[in-house]
């Protein structure tokens, strides 16, 4: 690849598998997603001469970072290098607070119910339209395409071989188990295999392989993009003092923040729950056991974020080093956030704030933004936002063929990076549709989140089957239906205990959700707009 504009999207790990089109021909016919190896597609690619202008592309990921664990204080040189120069977007959100759905966005520019990923059970398998994602748009468009680390969950028991790279990628570096160390790791078609010392470490490893591909790219006449899927701060196997099998962190940052506490926000261990659907919230109170689990975890989480900043800061290096920072992109952000106690809850996939409201942090440089950026973005973005924005960096389409191409659900963010008054369909009216579900006992939920409010329809089990509409949750984040912000989301409004539930402005806003969510639900594209 050329030396030339990375963008960096850093958090937990998306992957870019496929090529088949939403909403044409796209898939070849088989079942589960139509994969047909004698008919994947096999498009012109832009000839190197044709794409050598064209930015890198480097996307950083986090998994399961909280927005309170992005600070200075655990991630220095990414602030230093990333968000001190870069855009800061404030509101951004994912629309399913889950790893494989979260990832399936990233690579789709789609919600669930275009991409069909709502879990990460058989997440890759349940893919539509394998063929048509964004590592192969920016495989035809010129990029020589890298996936390091983590991958879409499913793609191990799905591919025949999953040592070799997913459509569209042409350096392949993943791995499908949240191990820090013992653990196998592609190497463009090859198992290697991953022990027990210190420099097996996962994080160690994909920063370097990272490196690596940036000053490997350097030498070739075709530009980068390259998604770098970490692990931290992601629960996961290995040694690490206090932390093992918690959240391991590199040997050397074992010792950090070892008195760290979970935020004592007024939804920790939230002190009255009657308000929430029992479905959701069906927990007592946090014993104090558990909070102690909760705050050593914290502390493993946060020391483990140190080698993900330090691997920042040597991408960055090994770009300026090529000459190609000012035409370069970086992109930082998580696939999303997690409940420490939140609400009594320990997890993800519910979709309160804590879940949805992510970190994202993107630095481009002047010659691949066309000037300078603004340092702050304040209007609602979304997960579904990235790969538009991606192809708008890469002058590139989301078709596998001509004629072949998906509708994308977001849209991009370069005009508000360079402080354009903002178009549909960022502004104060958006509505981010949020869908997820694992299957099972486990049901789904969708819902509405705009700039000021949180509106939620969960599915509850009940007699072998989900029952919908059965849990019904509104936030007002910000006070601007009811006057009293609620950022922590305490106050249920659709709850018969919450005062002023039955207002004439949470009704009229309750009725307008409802009408927009059907229309969501069923949205492609433009419509969603």
């Amino acid at each position: 690849m050329r030396r030339h504009l990375l963008i960096l999207l850093a958090c937990a790990g998306l992957v870019a598998a496929a090529l088949g089109a939403c909403g044409s021909s796209g898939d070849g016919g088989k079942g589960d997603g139509g994969h047909d190896k004698k008919r994947d597609p096999r498009p012109e690619r832009v000839s190197a001469k044709d794409a050598a202008s064209k930015p890198n592309v480097i996307f950083i990921y986090t998994d399961d970072q909280n927005v309170y664990d992005f600070k200075p204080k655990y991630m220095p040189q990414t602030f230093k290098l990333l968000k001190d120069p870069g855009t800061n977007f404030s509101d951004y959100i994912v629309a399913t607070p889950l790893c494989c759905p979260s990832r399936a966005t990233y690579m789709t520019g789609d919600y669930p119910h275009n991409n069909g990923v709502f879990s990460n059970p058989s997440g890759y398998r349940n893919l539509k339209d394998k063929f048509n994602t964004l590592p192969v748009w920016m495989h035809n468009a010129g990029y020589r395409t890298a996936w390091v680390g983590k991958y879409l969950q499913g793609w191990d028991t799905y591919a025949d071989d999953p040592y070799q790279a997913a459509p569209g990628i042409d350096d392949w570096h993943t791995t499908f188990e949240p191990r820090y160390y013992d653990y196998d790791i592609a190497d463009n078609g090859k198992k290697v295999h991953k022990g027990e010392r210190s420099r097996d470490y996962y994080t160690t490893v994909v920063n370097k392989i990272a490196v690596d591909t940036v000053e490997q790219s350097a030498k070739r006449k075709r530009p980068l993009f390259m998604t770098l899927n970490n692990l931290a701060p992601h629960h996961g196997y290995g040694k690490g003092g206090r932390c093992t099998d918690l959240v391991p962190p590199a040997p050397r940052d074992v010792g950090l923040f070892k008195n760290a506490k979970v935020p004592r926000t007024p939804n920790f261990n939230e002190a009255d729950t009657s308000d929430k659907p029992e479905a959701v919230v069906p927990y007592p109170p946090l014993k104090p056991a558990r909070i102690k689990k909760l705050d050593l975890t914290a502390g493993c989480r946060q020391a483990s974020l140190a080698a993900v900043d330090r691997g920042i800061a040597d991408i960055y290096a090994a770009v300026k080093k090529a000459g190609e920072l000012d035409n370069t992109v970086f992109m930082f952000t998580s696939d999303n956030g997690i409940l420490q106690g939140q609400h009594r809850i320990g997890g993800k996939n519910v979709p309160y704030e804590d879940a949805l409201l992510q970190p994202f942090v993107v630095l481009a440089g002047k010659k691949a933004l066309g000037g300078t950026q603004v340092s702050d973005v304040s209007e609602l973005t979304a997960s579904v936002d990235l790969a538009p924005t991606i192809l708008d960096f890469a002058d590139a389409k989301p078709c596998a063929r001509p004629g072949n191409c998906r509708k994308l659900d977001g849209a991009s963010l370069i005009p508000l990076m360079r402080g354009r008054k903002p178009k549909s369909p960022f502004g104060p009216d958006r509505d981010v549709l949020v869908q997820g579900g694992k299957g099972g006992t486990d049901c789904g939920y969708s819902g509405i989140r705009t700039p000021d409010v949180n509106f939620t329809i969960h599915d509850t089990y009940k007699g072998g089957e989900c029952t919908r509409g059965v849990g019904e949750e509104l936030y007002d984040l910000t006070g601007e239906l009811t006057g009293n912000a609620d950022p922590y989301e305490l106050d249920n409004l659709l709850s018969p205990v919450t005062p002023g539930h039955d207002s004439p402005e949470v009704k009229a806003e309750v009725k307008r959700l409802n009408s927009r969510l059907a229309e969501l639900q069923d949205c492609s594209g433009r419509s969603c707009h």
